[in-house]
């Protein structure tokens, strides 16, 4: 690992070159700068300050951490990852994230600061369970759980919605039905029937009225021949003459009478014939009405068909959905219970290298429990909470899945601890440096001997800090 810290008040100019695995003691005075160094890394890697003030300290300057994989320069104006960058830093944030860890992670699982070890300790037992899901990813469960829920009520709600859509576009094909019009050949020949039929009635009412008067005008000379003489001439009539008149007289009255019932009987059929033809010529209308209504009743199929389609796929994606829901609610408890008996084991590992006394973790519907023997956490005293916080970061930090490892800080985190405690902490963090980049920060030059390793000592003269 190297490290550059240039104007990041009270370093000037600090470049550390650290191996990638051991134990780096850096030790000084209060007020030296050590912790600043802690500071710089959190500042160049996140652009956060881990005590919550302004991670930036100085008007020019320039952080630079190269790790196995990864190089960050992080200046006044800009942040280059691995030689590329963005027109602002916050745009690149999202890429060195991905590469070294979140935040929330970095302090909790490979940060162990004197001011934040005992976060996960002094917790509830549901914080610790909700601590737990976000440090080993769980929460994404949860977020994903959530999700799905969502995602489950917009699925129902547009299966509903197309359900709705459907009974819409099928009620609109009911009141648009299709109707059949009659043969054009029907049409013609029913007309031409009643135009026939017309043309008879006509002509019969011509030989009545032919009749009628013909009729009438044999009276008028009967009327005229009862004096028994002609009108004209004064003649003597004829019983034969009288005879045949009455007799064409009653023959066209019978014509007459005969043409007036044919007439009668031709109006009966005409009428018929009209209310057929009228009835026909309504469905012949109502057809083309119905004709005009097919581009609708094509529009309302597509729409009822489409809207069966997407109301089927939302019905699949709501049963999908509903079993990943499943495996979410099955899921995440069994998860949780793997990562404990897995945190368990390993911080179990490490107490026993610093206490007799057993140590327990387990969870309980939404809560996560810890003791150490037969008292719980709060209940322990400084030294036996900063023996549990180390062996639990340090199990913890096992679980650190980011590409990039960096190292873990301890900055004066072994306060509290007796003699033979320090020992056995210090045994454990050289363990540790087996395998990590271990850096201890501390003020005891007493703790500091303890310590096998690379050993570093912040000195400050006029403000400024020189790491030796």
């Amino acid at each position: 690992m190297r490290f550059s810290i240039v104007g990041y008040p009270p370093h000037a100019n600090t470049v550390l070159e650290l191996p990638n695995t051991g134990l780096v003691v850096v030790q000084g005075v209060n007020g030296s700068g050590k912790s600043t160094l802690l500071e710089a890394y959190c500042a160049a890697l996140w652009g956060r300050s881990l005590r919550g003030a302004s991670a930036w300290r100085g008007v020019d300057y320039c952080l630079t951490v190269e790790l196995p994989g990864l190089k960050v320069e992080r200046t006044t104006e800009n942040l280059v990852v691995n030689g590329a960058s963005a027109l602002k830093a916050t745009k690149k944030q999202p890429e060195l994230v991905s590469l070294v860890g979140t935040w929330d992670n970095f302090t909790r699982i490979r940060c162990f600061d004197a001011d934040l070890t005992s976060r996960f300790g002094i917790s509830t037992d549901a914080e610790r369970k909700q601590l737990l899901e976000r440090l080993c990813g769980l929460d994404k469960l949860n977020d994903g759980l959530k999700r799905c829920r969502a995602d489950i009520r917009d699925a129902t709600i547009q299966q509903s919605k197309h359900e709705q859509q459907r009974a819409v576009a099928e009620a609109g094909l009911k009141e648009r039905p299709t109707i059949e019009a009659p043969s054009v050949l029907a049409m013609q020949e029913l007309e031409a029937t009643l135009t026939s039929i017309e043309t008879q009635m006509r002509e019969m009412a011509k030989m009545e009225g032919t009749a009628a008067a013909n009729a009438a005008e044999i009276d008028r000379r009967l009327a005229q021949l009862r004096a028994e003489r002609c009108p004209l001439c004064a003649a003597p009539i004829t019983p034969e003459l009288r005879s045949e008149l009455h007799t064409e007289a009653n023959r066209a009255k019978s014509t007459q009478a005969d043409v007036q019932a044919q007439r009668k009987q031709n109006e009966t059929q005409s009428k018929a014939l009209l209310r057929q033809l009228q009835e026909l010529r309504a469905q012949q209308a109502a057809a083309v009405e119905a004709e005009k209504q097919a581009t609708r009743r094509a529009e309302l199929m597509t729409q009822r068909d489409r809207a069966a389609e997407l109301g089927a796929i939302a019905e699949r994606r709501t049963k999908q959905l509903r079993l990943v829901e499943e495996f979410l609610n099955v899921a995440r408890p069994k998860l949780l219970e793997s990562l404990l008996a897995s945190l368990h084991a390993s911080a179990s590992e490490w107490l026993a290298v610093m206490t007799d006394a057993p140590f327990h973790l387990w969870v309980d519907g939404d809560n996560v429990h810890i003791k150490l023997g037969d008292r719980d956490y709060k209940e322990l005293n400084r030294g036996h909470r900063r023996r549990l916080d180390l062996a639990i970061m340090l199990a913890l930090s096992q679980l650190h899945s980011a590409p990039v490892r960096g190292p873990i800080f301890c900055d004066e985190s072994l306060d509290g601890l007796d003699a033979d405690g320090a020992e056995a902490a210090a045994a454990v963090l050289e363990a540790v440096a087996q395998h990590e980049l271990v850096i201890m920060l501390t003020h005891s030059g007493e703790l500091a001997g303890r310590l096998r390793g690379v050993h570093l000592r912040c000195v400050s003269h006029n403000g400024l800090t020189t790491v030796l």
